[in-house]
């Protein structure tokens, strides 16, 4: 399976998260994750741009998936450790809301998976932490509030109605950072030395994520990069959802 996703879904960036559909869809990427947010940085809410929401829910109908992506997809209050802090300071900016939460606002959050429902007319059965940052146990909040799969960024899991039940599949994601020009380099330099990996994943059939965000389209190296490792990974992949990985045998 090749499991493409286009993460920060939301009213500031439905343009650019088009054009991305665009473009997977010349590809030939028949199936995406989209990956919603609620109340993008406190500053916008999908509640309140219908046009958003009219684009989910065709992309749905067309056979696209809706998954959660944290509420705010920023980081609110200390983070309470310093493996935490570290790990915020390493993979993102600001933006590791996860890793934040406390009893309090974990309510706050799932509350998005109720609202999300209602705007996109179906249920939402998985999740994905901003930057893939999830504190430890954190399986175990998602299935109270029942969802049935999250990833991280090195597997994807199934959860079941209790622990024993859960399922991963390991699946490396490749994804492009563009939020500083060392970082733009780092990871095209890194899409290039990885192919051995990339080689023996394919080899060993396993299923690869690919994971798209805005900024990444505003960025013509990135969109050349992108383009070439979806072209050589359709040739022997199917392009699935998430759900299809996880909801079904291959977890």
């Amino acid at each position: 399976m090749l499991l493409v996703s286009i993460h920060d879904v939301t009213p500031r960036h439905l343009e650019r998260v088009k054009r991305i559909r665009g473009a997977l869809t010349e590809l030939g990427i028949g199936h995406v994750t989209l990956l919603a947010v609620p109340e993008f940085h406190g500053q916008e809410s999908l509640a309140g741009c219908t046009a958003t929401t009219h684009w989910l829910r065709r992309q749905i109908d067309s056979g696209d998936e809706v998954a959660l992506h944290g509420h705010y997809h920023r980081q609110l209050g200390t983070l309470p450790s310093l493996r935490a802090r570290a790990r915020a300071r390493l993979f993102t900016a600001g933006e590791g809301e996860c890793l934040a939460l406390r009893p309090e606002s974990t309510q706050a959050m799932m509350q998005g998976k109720q609202q999300l429902e209602n705007l996109v007319g179906c249920p939402v059965r998985g999740f994905v932490a901003p930057a893939w940052l999830e504190p430890a146990g954190f399986r175990e909040t998602l299935r109270a509030q029942n969802f049935l799969w999250h990833e991280v960024s090195w597997f994807i899991e199934r959860l079941g109605v209790r622990p024993q039940y859960d399922a991963r599949a390991w699946s490396p994601v490749i994804g492009f950072a563009t939020r500083t020009r060392m970082r733009l380099w780092s990871a095209l330099a890194w899409a290039r030395v990885s192919q051995p990996l990339l080689e023996k994943v394919m080899l060993e059939n396993h299923p690869i994520r690919v994971a798209l965000h805005p900024a990444d389209w505003d960025e013509p190296l990135v969109i050349k990069s992108a383009r070439r490792l979806i072209q050589k990974l359709v040739v022997t992949r199917t392009p699935r959802r998430c759900a299809d990985l996880c909801l079904g045998d291959r977890c």
